[in-house]
């Protein structure tokens, strides 16, 4: 993690930014939304307030503060996401970022020898922050008096799901339910996208590793079908029927370890419902979502993430069995192509 080049220009693009505000952005790059564990979980009321009374500007939506982390500006005419959306992101940024005091002490001691400021006055602030017992820093007033900061940090990965967030938003600002499919490639992020989502918008989520098919149905003709593997059936009965009739309803999961359904989940659908996993998209239910979003991923980060999570052993099977059999199923129903989003989370 170097934060000099970054600092350097943003010093460049803000000219009143002082010594302070450096610590502040190194404070933030490396700690994260720290003052949360400080002065306890924030309200969405907050930034609800703060964003009422905000007059939009031609500024960039997003800004990079380095080590993955960047700043959204509240006020951005590109700014689309409810407050309480962009609120949830904040609170899983606070909740998944991992940083050290050993970190920061160290940034700051390359940016005090950096010459970007005197070095009394760079060591001055890091007294500051020291004596604070590195309490949250905030804005200098000059900062605050030529460029009225107002956003909030989350994570640069979750950035590029903002059009997909802007998309459930529009329809959640105007009442309609919504029923989205999270279909991709294995290991491109389908689960962790769905969790998220879960998390900021409070939804149920349907995972189809509940529907692989039976044993005794797994014949060669059915497993020679593209997508022939899930139970694409009892998909439809339980789940798809449920939905379109706007009624509460459970349905079965299935457990591949023993070979059969072993549990029940019950599903009260709200505003967003969501299904994640491999042959969501199925062409006898494909037309049932509302959102289509597609996950993806290049083959060598495919590969990379099957073997940290999965092991060589099952790596193997993936790449000889199940990726081929998701690949006919994506070429031949042209499941990408039908989606509002394709998502590439390289």
């Amino acid at each position: 993690m170097d934060l000099l080049p970054l600092l350097q220009q943003q010093r460049y693009e803000y000219p009143e930014m002082t010594a302070q505000d450096c610590v502040k952005l190194i404070y933030q790059a490396v700690l994260g939304p720290k003052h949360l564990g400080q002065t306890g979980s924030p309200k969405a009321a907050y930034i609800i307030n703060e964003m009422n009374g905000l007059a939009r500007r031609d500024i960039p939506l997003l800004e990079p503060i380095g080590n993955g982390l960047c700043r959204l500006n509240l006020d951005s005419s590109l700014c689309r996401l409810r407050p309480e959306t962009i609120h949830g992101l904040f609170i899983k940024t606070a909740q998944d970022h991992q940083g050290s005091l050993e970190q920061l002490q160290q940034q700051l001691s390359l940016w005090k020898n950096s010459g970007m400021f005197p070095e009394e006055e760079a060591a001055a602030e890091i007294r500051k922050l020291c004596d604070s017992h590195y309490a949250p820093v905030s804005h200098s007033e000059a900062y605050h008096q030529a460029y009225d900061p107002h956003y909030r940090l989350v994570k640069q990965s979750f950035t590029r799901f903002i059009p997909l967030l802007e998309a459930i938003d529009r329809r959640l600002q105007q009442d309609i339910p919504t029923f989205l499919a999270l279909e991709g490639r294995c290991a491109s992020g389908k689960s962790t996208l769905s969790q998220l989502l879960a998390e900021i918008y409070g939804c149920s989520v349907i995972h189809m590793d509940d529907f692989f098919l039976p044993f005794p149905r797994k014949t060669p003709e059915r497993l020679a079908e593209p997508g022939g593997n899930v139970d694409r059936e009892r998909f439809y009965e339980e789940v798809i029927l449920p939905v379109k009739d706007k009624r509460p309803f459970s349905y079965g999961v299935y457990d591949c370890a023993v070979g059969a359904i072993t549990d029940s989940r019950e599903v009260k659908p709200g505003q967003l419902l969501i299904v994640e996993g491999s042959y969501c998209l199925h062409p006898l239910y494909q037309d049932d979502y509302d959102l289509k979003a597609f996950l993806t991923c290049s083959p060598e980060r495919q590969a990379q993430r099957i073997l940290e999570r999965n092991g060589p052993r099952m790596l193997e099977r993936f790449l000889h069995e199940w990726i081929p059999m998701e690949e006919q199923y994506f070429s031949t129903f042209s499941i990408a192509e039908r989606c509002d989003f394709v998502i590439c989370t390289d």
